[in-house]
């Protein structure tokens, strides 16, 4: 099935180092996501944040295409990355090629995308074919081929290169891990198996044989009549293909403990495992292996993890080998290793030296966020705090960033962010000016902060694991521990006037008076499922129950919970949860956000769904939006209507 063509809408951002431009969809179906129920009540905004996973990097021209979480990125190494643009997607991009102003993408969850790159500062959706999990993609024969999770190949005719027609599907042994075409001749490439297949002048493809290995495989390439791979140990394998129905194993590569490789034109690169960069060069049956090339990494703020020793880290005066990566691909001079976690590394060489470019960070998943006036506070785990400026709009532009261990969620006030960054306890950030939010406290702690809230001077704490912690904050430069209590898995946590509530996963949920100097216990529940969050409002208690649902608890006396209602989320968890007006919205995993009638709290029911890219991890609302935090998928603002 073709979804129309998506007009890009324009969103600034600011990405570390990197100025990043979203787009969101409008009109048709949305390219971020699709409301699944409720006519429409959820309107999408605006998405935004490009980051992990990142899996696939390819040079198009002077520019470099990233396929990164919830989209893709167009960014032009000529100037440092620093101006990029990035469009959402409908899915996950996993594989992506380039031919000459389209982009052929293998989404995830979607299946093929085709993306017009004639504007690549405007790059834009022109349709599609839904393939279940769809895994790899390359051109052979004229013909554009994509491999799903189910074993299948689809093969589409590019006569009109922006509209693919299916001309039929073939099945092959295995899910792939990569597929490569050259000469009418496609190498699909499973973990120890590479099927051989020749194209047709009809548009299929026939079998010519089954070439298995005994050791498992990452990658395979076709180039000059050889097939190439590369295997979990290390190992360069090739193979003559002269004669493609029985093809003949070639000497072995000369070079041990490859992690990737590419190859062009008889010259290639392999990224080893100890991170250096090697040239080689292919004639005949011949390859000679070059000597490693070396990066200068010279007053730079973006600088992969590198040989040398401290004084030099902290100077960055200093050269390596060392590459951050676990893929490589090149052009001409150019050429980037691509971490899933941390985004593309961009590099020029000449001869066996390189100079380092620039990187696009994806270190980042959307785990919670709060909003406070117009600012917007986002837990991106690994990338730390983010601050982004929302308009009236709906759309964002991120304006402030402060890079922590493992931000999980935060809370706000007066003037004052409060971060629970997991292993590394609590942080406590001044956003007084939110372009430079400045550290000026921290608390270690045995738990693993995951939720916070803060209320009257404390900050109540989610501890993970280890249990539920009270923290002194009336002084956030010298945060304090007032209480800890070891529970059974703590993840969600919530206060009022006179009553702390935490959400205890398998032991259900319990209730603290926290009126004295020290938390009294006022009431346990058991719940059908693990009590992942709860969110009190007046005397209402809702919860999410893992896969069981969502209750609403009669809190009027806080010493003898009674559950006043039940309902099933239809195979779904919900992870968080937040109530505005009567609609409770529920961060879900697979489904991403559902929104819960809970006008008549004695009847609840589902009005709206939205799916999104990542599951649903954390949302807030607002009389101005619905902020939904979607991992990988980034940051998404609806406007919704009752």
């Amino acid at each position: 099935m073709s979804f129309p063509r998506i007009i890009a809408l324009l969103l600034i951002l600011v990405f570390g180092p990197v100025k990043l431009e979203a787009s969101a969809g409008t009109g048709g179906e949305p390219v971020s996501g699709k409301e699944t129920s409720g006519g429409n009540k959820f309107t999408l905004l605006s998405r935004s944040l490009l980051q992990g996973p990142s899996r696939k990097a390819v040079f198009f021209g002077p520019n470099l295409i990233l396929a990164s979480g919830g989209g893709i990125a167009v960014a032009s190494p000529a100037d440092s990355l620093r101006s990029c643009r990035f469009l959402p997607l409908e899915g996950q991009p996993y594989d992506l090629i380039v031919r000459e102003q389209i982009a052929y993408i293998a989404s995830w969850e979607t299946g093929l995308i085709v993306v017009d790159l004639s504007s690549p500062e405007n790059p834009s959706v022109l349709g599609g074919h839904r393939i279940h999990r769809a895994l790899n993609c390359c051109l052979c024969a004229s013909r554009l081929i994509i491999s799903n999770k189910q074993s299948k190949l689809y093969i589409f005719s590019l006569e009109d290169p922006a509209l693919p027609a299916l001309l039929g599907t073939k099945s092959i042994s295995a899910p792939t891990m990569s597929l490569s075409g050259e000469n009418g001749i496609l190498a699909a490439v499973s973990t120890q198996e590479i099927q051989l297949l020749r194209g047709e002048e009809k548009g299929g493809f026939t079998s010519l044989h089954r070439l298995k290995t005994a050791s498992r495989l990452k990658k395979g390439l076709l180039s000059g009549g050889i097939l190439y791979a590369v295997t979990t140990e290390g190992e360069i394998l090739r193979w003559d293909l002269s004669d493609p129905s029985h093809p003949t194993p070639l000497p072995d590569f000369p070079l041990r403990k490859a992690v990737d490789f590419d190859l062009s034109a008889g010259s290639g690169l392999v990224l080893s495992s100890q991170g250096k960069i090697i040239p080689f060069r292919v004639d005949g049956m011949a390859v000679s292996v070059q000597e490693a090339v070396t990066a200068a990494y010279r007053d730079r703020e973006e600088m992969p993890a590198i040989s040398g020793d401290w004084i030099q880290r902290i100077t960055r005066k200093t050269s390596s080998d060392k590459y951050a990566g676990s893929r490589v691909t090149f052009s001409g001079r150019k050429f980037v290793t691509l971490d899933p976690r941390s985004g593309p590394w961009v590099y020029d060489r000449e001869g066996n030296e390189a100079r380092f470019l620039a990187n696009i960070s994806t270190r980042g998943t959307a785990i919670d966020l709060v909003a406070e006036g117009e600012y917007l506070y986002l837990a991106n785990c690994f990338d730390g705090l983010r601050i982004g400026r929302v308009n009236d709009g709906g759309t964002v532009s991120w304006i402030g960033h402060l890079p922590t261990a493992e931000a999980r969620d935060v809370a706000v006030a007066d003037g004052i962010v409060y971060l629970a960054d997991g292993q590394k306890g609590l942080k406590t950030v001044d956003v007084g000016d939110p372009r430079h939010p400045r550290l000026i406290g921290s608390l270690s702690s045995p738990y693993y902060y995951s939720a916070i809230v803060v209320k009257a001077g404390r900050a109540y704490v989610a501890g993970g694991m280890g249990g539920a912690e009270i923290v002194d904050i009336s002084d956030p430069r010298s945060p304090r521990s007032l209480w800890r209590q070891d529970l059974s898995e703590v993840r969600g946590v919530q206060v009022d006037d006179r009553y702390a509530y935490f959400a205890d996963g398998g032991e259900g949920y319990r209730v603290y008076s926290i009126e004295g100097e020290r938390p009294v216990p006022s009431a346990h529940r058991p719940t059908r499922g693990w009590n992942c969050d709860l969110f009190i409002r007046g005397d209402i208690l809702y919860l999410t129950e893992g896969g069981k649902g969502i209750t609403l608890d009669d809190m009027a006396d806080r010493t003898n919970p009674r559950e006043l209602a039940h309902l099933d989320m239809e195979n779904t968890v919900g992870r968080e949860i937040h109530a505005f007006g009567s609609t409770l919205f529920v961060a879900s995993h697979i489904r991403g956000i559902t929104a819960v009638d809970v006008s008549r709290p004695r009847d609840p029911y589902i009005a709206a769904r939205y799916n999104t890219v990542d599951d649903g991890r954390g949302v807030f609302a607002d009389s101005r939006f619905v902020y939904l935090a979607s991992g990988a998928g980034g940051v998404y603002i609806f406007k919704y209507h009752e």
